[in-house]
């Protein structure tokens, strides 16, 4: 999956997904969940800045 983050940045991601639909009243469907679990290792955070002011 690529996500375009900023028009300048674009990013990809490897993962699972899992989406829940429930059928209407009307006949319809309707997704009443949607979540993305990534593959891919989290970033670092930050280092912290050590430097004496």
């Amino acid at each position: 999956m690529t996500i375009q983050a900023t028009p300048q940045l674009a990013v990809n991601d490897k993962g699972k997904y899992l989406e829940v639909w429930k059928k209407q009243a009307d006949g319809s469907w309707k997704a009443i969940y949607d979540c993305f679990s990534s593959d891919l290792p989290m970033t670092p955070p930050p280092q912290p800045d050590t430097a004496r002011k």
